[in-house]
């Protein structure tokens, strides 16, 4: 999150980035009792979507990171990337484990 709280970054696993109805969508439909749900990042995560929700109309940017191993539990950044000038909106937010949905506005 910006310091100004303006905008709000979070990293999207490329494998959860699919095209559908001629758009981009990120489905966090992995395992609800992942062990990793519980750590701090996950929990940061859910504060910083839960802020685009409620004060920037569910807007966010995104860095795509690629995993070395998509099964792998911590997973790895093989590589990631800004998406510039893309903004993400909130469609979904499970408050309890981070699971969410979102689509690209632009």
């Amino acid at each position: 999150m910006s310091k100004d709280a303006e905008t709000v970054a979070v990293v999207l696993w490329q494998d959860g980035v699919k095209g559908r109805d001629g758009a981009l969508v990120y489905l966090d439909d992995q395992d609800p009792e992942a062990e990793w749900r519980q750590r701090i990042g996950n929990k940061r995560r859910i504060q910083h979507l839960k802020h685009a929700r409620e004060a920037l109309n569910g807007k966010f940017r995104a860095i795509v990171a690629k995993a070395v191993d998509v099964n792998a539990d911590p997973r790895k950044i093989e590589k990631c990337f800004p998406q510039e000038g893309v903004v993400w909106k909130l469609d979904s937010l499970d408050e309890e484990t981070g699971a969410f949905t979102a689509h690209v506005l632009r």
